[in-house]
């Protein structure tokens, strides 16, 4: 075995070599002896222990990432402590490196992003914003240097470190950090309305923890995601400076959409100086094009599904629900439909419905189903195993998506997880469910939205 010193710690790997990835938890005392990985394509073994003078904490990498690094072999460096940018050293049996040569070669830097999000998983388990952790943490894994900037939550966890590493900005006293972290910002506010008087220190904060990040040049490019209020903080503070692409996921484009003309156009201005520009399906696309008269940049307007982000194992424990039922897995707000689902069970009678989420329309949705008499479970949000078996068990997943106003529906992930899981999927045709269902080979049952009758109907062919 070949040891070397890294600056926070020692690496050993065997004859064919290694790879160490050096995020994730603490390693605990009983840890610190030293952790053994499987290196990456090889069968050697890589072990991290610390050295013995104090450069600051070891870390692991979280099992999932690194078995989709070690089965693509992609992986060469990427491996940071929350804000500071480290790098993964391959070494083999030739002995040891100082991080600028590997095995006789320079080490090639690889390009360092920044990620800016109102939504990101505040602790160990949470599925809000859990697809772009996964997504970035695929992107560290194929050598990317990621880092992400996210706001403090009343429910963030300061001890919970993914293998994306994350600052959070404090924008107001952490018991009043409520505008972003338990539902989307809009749901927020709407929620308790005097929440909307923290957007103004939200920007300010952001903006500032922005500037911050991007003095001294460590970053190669700026990603946002979500068009307010992210976006347009990075649009504000990077366009002349760094390059920067913007990410928008639906309810935060519907809202630009839907925005005066004068106010939408100076936005659209500022938008459109981002390198890359990515939506969710192609017809918010179009709606996009249309309504900015974006043409003259439409080579960098493209479509981004993220059914990559979705995980493909089944749970394997017991039953969540003991007899049959289908399932919705999603937000409770209105376009999502969920009212129109109760509707649809109410003409079946003997059909169970779970509904897996939350929301500030829960408290409606529940009487809802008490009125029409229907089987209903309301389970919260779920997250793991149980989310897992509740998929696997499932007699169909419903999407009941719908239009409300000018809030529509983007490209709904429940789609893809139901799709891994084999399971039967009844949507409305809207927004970009057709076309995520046409990229992952999967074939619901659409149904007109609003529809319950018609969805009804689809249900009692399924159950």
């Amino acid at each position: 075995m070949t040891a070397v010193d890294l600056p926070w710690g020692r690496r050993t790997g065997g004859a064919c070599g290694g790879v160490v990835l050096g995020v994730g938890r603490d390693l605990t005392d009983d840890e610190e002896r030293g952790t053994t990985f499987p290196s990456s394509g090889t069968g050697a073994l890589a072990t991290i222990a610390p050295r013995s003078h104090d450069v600051g904490p070891t870390h692991r990498i979280q099992s999932d990432v690194f078995a989709e690094a070690s089965r693509t072999n992609r992986v060469s460096r990427a491996a940071m402590h929350r804000d500071v940018p480290r790098a993964i050293w391959t070494t083999g049996a030739t002995g040891p490196t100082d991080g600028r040569w590997v095995e006789g070669r320079e080490r090639v830097r690889s390009r360092r992003t920044l990620v800016v999000t109102s939504t990101f998983p505040q602790y160990a388990g949470d599925e809000r914003g859990a697809f772009l952790r996964r997504h970035w943490e695929l992107r560290v894994a194929a050598g990317e240097e990621v880092s992400v900037l996210a706001p403090e939550t009343a429910w963030s966890d300061p001890t919970f470190c993914p293998l994306v590493p994350v600052q959070r900005f404090r924008y107001a006293p952490r018991r009043w950090s409520s505008l972003t972290g338990h539902f989307g910002i809009l749901e927020n506010i709407r929620e308790r309305p005097q929440r909307a008087l923290l957007v103004a220190p939200y920007l300010w904060s952001l903006r500032r923890a922005l500037r911050r990040s991007l003095a001294g040049g460590r970053f190669d490019r700026v990603v946002a995601h979500f068009w307010l209020p992210g976006g347009l903080a990075v649009a504000q503070t990077c366009a002349g400076r760094v390059p920067f692409e913007l990410y928008g996921h639906g309810t935060d484009v519907d809202l630009i959409l839907s925005l005066p003309a004068p106010l939408r156009a100076v936005l659209a201005r500022r938008w459109a100086q981002a390198d890359r520009i990515y939506l969710p399906s192609t017809s918010k696309r179009a709606a996009v094009m249309r309504t900015l008269d974006w043409d003259h940049i439409a080579d960098k307007v493209l479509v981004e599904h993220m059914g990559h982000t979705v995980r493909t194992e089944s749970g394997d424990g017991p039953r969540a629900v003991e007899q049959s039922y289908v399932l919705f897995l999603g937000r409770l707000i209105d376009q999502k439909g969920v009212e129109v689902l109760l509707e649809a069970a109410a003409q079946l009678p003997a059909l169970c419905v779970v509904v897996a989420g939350d929301g500030p329309m829960r408290g409606a949705l529940e009487r809802r189903a008490a009125q029409l008499g229907v089987d209903a479970r309301f389970m919260g949000w779920v997250q793991g195993e149980i989310k897992q078996t509740l998929l696997r068990d499932a007699e169909a997943i419903v999407v009941p998506s719908r239009a409300v106003g000018q809030l529509g529906e983007g490209a709904p992930l429940v789609v893809a997880e139901a799709h891994a899981m084999g399971r039967p999927i009844v949507a409305s045709d809207v927004g970009g469910i057709a076309e995520l269902s046409a990229s992952i080979g999967a074939r619901p049952h659409l149904v007109p939205p609003g529809d319950s009758v018609a969805l009804s109907r689809a249900l009692e062919r399924i159950c």
